[in-house]
């Protein structure tokens, strides 16, 4: 038996032979029944896809199992570690990995990137910025290097 857990360890889905099935889950869980699942955590109600995909119903986003929600805006700080001036961040995470967004700081303007996911990590660049978060709930904390700069950064979903 697998164990797979969607939406920052809110909701598990019990899969036996590749498929996924309906079960009861231990305290702290919820009950799944397919194709739908509800979270504690977040107050939410999921759509879980046969092809490993789940939707939140109260974002509206969509996430792969086992991977916390990224795609979105998301708004923050960074401040400098040697010597780049500190300033603010909105990033859109769009599906297919890429994203767009604006920054206030060493350099202002707009910008465009990449981005990709592994579990609760996501790292990629954004315009000449490379980065590498951790996302937590509505949380995202990380860093960012500029060049020779670098940078801590801490942003919270819109």
């Amino acid at each position: 038996m697998k164990i797979v857990r969607l939406a920052c360890s809110a909701v598990a889905v019990f899969c036996l032979s590749g498929s996924l099935v309906s079960a009861f889950l231990p305290s702290g869980w919820v009950y799944f029944g397919w194709p739908f699942a509800y979270s504690l955590q977040n107050t939410s109600w999921y759509y879980v896809s046969q092809d490993g995909w789940c939707y939140n119903y109260t974002t509206g986003q969509w996430s792969r199992l086992g991977e916390a929600e990224v795609i979105g805006t998301w708004t923050g700080t960074y401040a400098s570690t040697t010597g780049m001036r500190n300033g603010s961040i909105t990033i859109t995470f769009n599906a297919g990995g890429t994203l767009s967004g604006h920054n206030t700081g060493t350099t202002s303007g707009d910008f465009t990137g990449a981005w990709v996911q592994s579990g609760d990590i996501v790292s990629g660049t954004a315009g000449q910025a490379q980065f590498t978060a951790r996302i937590a709930g509505s949380s995202m904390t990380g860093s960012m290097t500029f060049g020779s700069q670098d940078a801590t950064m801490s942003m919270a979903r819109q």
